[in-house]
């Protein structure tokens, strides 16, 4: 008969494994969501580069025009390149009201925003949409 020999561990076989469990799903859920917020990054930094693209190419055109075609239609090339739709087309506006017609615009405001929808991959980390926007405001030269 033996007395006194007990072996360790018994009872507690699946501790460990539920503790790993436990733990790697917290990771996966962490690595989740650092790829999300790395991808919404990415996704506003291509929406604010894409407008003021849009802004360069407004403020250097001497015949522009309210909403002008060669300026959205720049946003629209460089978000549809980087896989990023607008979700309201992108806007040129004169700040301050519109110029006379057949005077210089050398000195007015410009002002270039667009707007997206950031859709989320996994929606149990982030759910539903989060909008993003960009503006710039510069002076037509």
């Amino acid at each position: 008969m033996r007395i006194g020999v007990h072996r360790s561990g018994r009872g507690h076989r699946g501790v460990a494994l539920i503790e790993a469990s436990v733990v790697l799903g917290m990771l996966i859920l962490l690595l989740l969501g650092i790829m999300e917020v790395g991808r919404a990054l990415m996704a506003y930094n291509l929406l604010t580069r894409s407008v003021r693209a849009g802004a360069r190419l407004a403020v250097v055109t001497p015949d522009l025009q309210q909403d002008d075609p060669r300026g959205v239609s720049r946003i629209n090339d460089l978000l549809d390149d980087g896989g990023v739709t607008a979700s309201s087309g992108p806007q040129v506006r004169f700040v301050g009201g519109l110029p006379d017609p057949g005077d210089p615009q050398r000195g007015l405001m410009i002002r270039v925003d667009a707007e997206t929808d950031f859709v989320p991959a996994v929606s149990m980390v982030f759910s539903g949409l989060i909008p993003l926007r960009a503006q710039v405001v510069a002076r037509h030269e």
